[in-house]
């Protein structure tokens, strides 16, 4: 996330004080106005009653962000360790509203260390902010999967910081979370879309994330061999199913290629033996079934700082998702110079036909058990079909 963004929107948190003073007389207003029409027609009342509850909702935003702007204090509360992603995205925020000039205090989901989360300088910085105390902190900044938000912060201006990953909109109980908050942040336009079809009244603002390019920048490989790469979740989403089936329809081990697979595994565990599985059951479609293409499957823990040299030893990442709230594995690889092969439409903004290797993804699937293995409440939703024909012909291109 850049910092102009932040502090963009501490100057539009300042804006606010007289929006809301305006939001509060116009529903007074319209409160007097129904309430003169009610009389004896009781059917107005389930308008006054919506009316009266949105008055209110004014009135504490307008205190709630006077009171925060006049401290600069936030409590910030969400994953910082335990979950790769949103971790990565919950530190970066973290260190651009200290440098706006926000005094923060940490209140985290988690507090066990591994060795993939933090380096030993981030857990001290860290743990400073944890350690900090409560004492008038009136911006709560909640950053987490919408079913794990916790919109309780009395006397609080609440930020909540979310994304989803299906096609078009999310359950009622994330609806009804998020109109929980004074307003709600969002890493892209398709996540904006989804809340807002799903009904969240909120305003909902749009801060795609960053890249540390300090961090991640291109660097020579040391084998002659195209290799692909493929990172994230172990879990019927992500497709790896389709990944593998277009890449033994495509290649034999007379190729000179690779697969490089870097999963996160849920719970734990070897994914040697499930992702072996996915191969056997989809030899039927391979090119060769008794000479398959080389894979490599990256068994190990990663720190956050060494992903750059998993990026730098493959020459393109594929994302074979379903559906994608952002996807800053994308961004990552990228900023180390390599191609990112991607399916249209499934929320990964920041590319284009000129600067990756998009394919058309038209067709959609409602949810099932398979997909709601991992988050229950995508049973029922529509996501992208991505197709397994498609991603050969590409991997083959390139």
């Amino acid at each position: 996330m850049h910092l102009q963004d932040i502090e963009s929107r501490i100057a539009q948190m300042v804006a606010l004080r007289e929006s809301f003073k305006n939001d509060v007389s116009i529903k007074e207003t319209e409160l007097a106005n129904l309430q003169n029409e009610l009389s004896n027609s009781r059917s107005k009342w389930v308008q006054v009653q919506a009316v009266l509850n949105e008055l209110e909702h004014a009135r504490e935003s307008m205190v709630a962000n006077s009171s925060a702007l006049e401290t600069g204090k936030m409590v910030f509360s969400g994953f910082y360790i335990g979950m790769p992603g949103w971790c990565n995205v919950n530190r970066d925020m973290m260190r651009h509203f200290i440098k706006s000039g926000i005094d923060m205090k940490l209140d985290p989901y988690f507090t066990q260390y591994t060795v993939n989360d933090v380096t030993s300088l981030d857990e001290a910085f860290f743990n400073t902010l944890i350690k900090r105390g409560m004492t008038d902190r009136s911006i709560y900044f909640n950053s987490a999967i919408p079913h794990l938000l916790k919109p309780y912060a009395p006397n609080s201006y609440k930020i909540a910081y979310s994304m989803f990953e299906s096609a078009e909109t999310c359950p009622d109980q994330y609806r009804d979370i998020l109109n929980m908050y004074n307003e709600v942040w969002v890493p892209s336009q398709q996540c904006k879309k989804i809340f807002s079809n799903c009904g969240v009244k909120r305003d909902i603002h749009v801060h795609p994330l960053g890249v540390n390019l300090d961090m991640f920048s291109p660097a020579a490989k040391n084998h002659t061999e195209y290799t692909f790469g493929f990172i994230g979740w172990f879990t019927y989403r992500k497709r790896i199913d389709i990944l593998l089936r277009a890449y033994i329809s495509e290649f034999t081990g007379d190729d000179n290629v690779n697969l490089v697979i870097k999963p996160y595994y849920p719970g734990s565990g070897d994914p040697t033996e499930d992702i072996q599985k996915v191969i056997d059951d989809n030899k039927e479609f391979a090119k060769d079934a008794n000479n398959l293409p080389e894979f490599t499957i990256v068994n190990k823990i990663v720190s956050v700082d060494k992903m750059a040299d998993y990026y730098n030893s493959i020459d393109a990442l594929v994302c074979t998702s379903m559906g994608e709230g952002f996807y800053a594995p994308g961004l990552e690889a990228m900023a180390c110079g390599k191609l990112l092969i991607h399916p249209k439409a499934i929320g990964i903004e920041y590319v284009n036909d000129s600067n990756s290797f998009p394919y058309d993804c038209t067709s959609k699937v409602v949810g099932d058990d398979k997909i709601s293995e991992l988050c229950a409440f995508y049973n029922g939703l529509e996501f992208w079909a991505p197709s397994w024909e498609s991603w050969a012909e590409k991997m083959r291109f390139c």
